[in-house]
């Protein structure tokens, strides 16, 4: 992950609303990274990836609780994230002491009817209300190396 603060995204039950929220994410230059429980063949990543503001971590579907906490501790660790993203409550009830006390924001991503619902604290927002509550998120320059171009503010737009 890059040396800014970014999004972790732990993908156990479906694709959808993880990739949404990270494509948006990109558009305001924030990294992403997803940890997929099962393993992601060559066809799929060719379809997903890759990109350089977007990685995955395939874990095998018996190790994943394992390789799940070792992400997240060396995340919290390094202080590499700013929100933690999960799709199904028991993961959301188990990392919620983490959030609270590394200070992210913890958001759950599902699909219902067949639409991708994101909720911040119970709450379900809309995805541009999230980066608008969390514009803290940093945002990194278009190009490698070298500034946007732009007014070269380090944080992207909102309140």
């Amino acid at each position: 992950m890059s040396h800014r603060r970014g999004v972790l995204s732990l993908v156990e039950h479906g694709w959808r609303s993880a990739r949404e929220l990270a494509l948006a994410a990109a558009a305001r230059g924030v990294p992403v990274v997803h940890v997929v429980r099962g393993r992601l063949t060559p066809k799929i990543l060719a379809v997903i990836g890759p990109r350089p503001w977007e990685r995955f971590i395939s874990v095998p579907r018996r190790l994943y609780r394992i390789g799940q906490w070792g992400v997240v501790c060396s995340a919290a660790l390094g202080r590499r994230i700013r929100w933690l993203v999960v799709d199904n409550e028991r993961t959301l009830a188990q990392l919620a002491p983490w959030c609270w006390l590394f200070r992210w924001t913890m958001i759950l991503a599902e699909e219902v009817d067949n639409r991708c619902v994101y909720r911040i604290a119970g709450r379900e927002r809309p995805l541009e209300e999230i980066f608008r509550l969390t514009s803290s998120l940093p945002v990194r320059s278009t190009s490698p190396g070298k500034g946007s171009g732009g007014s070269g503010s380090a944080r992207s737009g909102g309140c």
